[in-house]
């Protein structure tokens, strides 16, 4: 669990391999601990509400952070903003972004759910798994390109 995921940790090398840096607030999967834990950790715009309430926070955490992530490449801004930390914290807990699509015209809307259901609040709400994920956006990715192919036949 890296409790930190946010564009700054992200690389991607020149064969477009993505890799994932500073695990210096990661949580170890069987529960050993990589740094002490207490206080709020990480990065106020890309907290999951878990980690904003100190409740125990799984890899559904690093979820919804990153679909805060895929929020801010699709429509070049944060779902939640307020200079103050602690104000942009709570937004994590009480506030709903504004839908992708309402955002980003023209936007696929199935890519504008799959962006929500990475950012629900409840963790259970969210996909289950990584896996889960690359499955849905798989099915994502077959269903736009048969439309193109639609279209193009047309």
């Amino acid at each position: 669990i890296h409790r930190d995921l946010k564009p700054q940790n992200i690389l991607i090398d020149n064969d477009n391999v993505l890799k994932v840096l500073d695990f210096g607030i990661a949580h170890m999967a069987d529960g050993g601990e990589i740094t002490a834990e207490g206080g709020l950790i990480g990065t106020p715009a890309y907290m999951s509400p878990e980690q904003v309430s100190g409740d125990k926070v799984d890899h559904r955490s690093d979820l919804y952070s990153f679909g805060i992530i895929i929020y801010e490449m699709l429509s070049g801004k944060l779902p939640f903003y307020s200079e103050l930390p602690a104000a942009l914290v709570m937004k994590h807990l009480t506030d709903e972004a504004e839908p992708l699509v309402d955002v980003v015209p023209g936007l696929p809307p199935a890519l504008s759910s799959i962006v929500a259901r990475l950012m629900e609040k409840e963790p259970e709400r969210r996909f289950a798994s990584i896996g889960e994920l690359v499955s849905v956006l798989d099915e994502f990715e077959q269903n736009l390109l048969s439309a193109e192919q639609g279209t193009a036949h047309q």
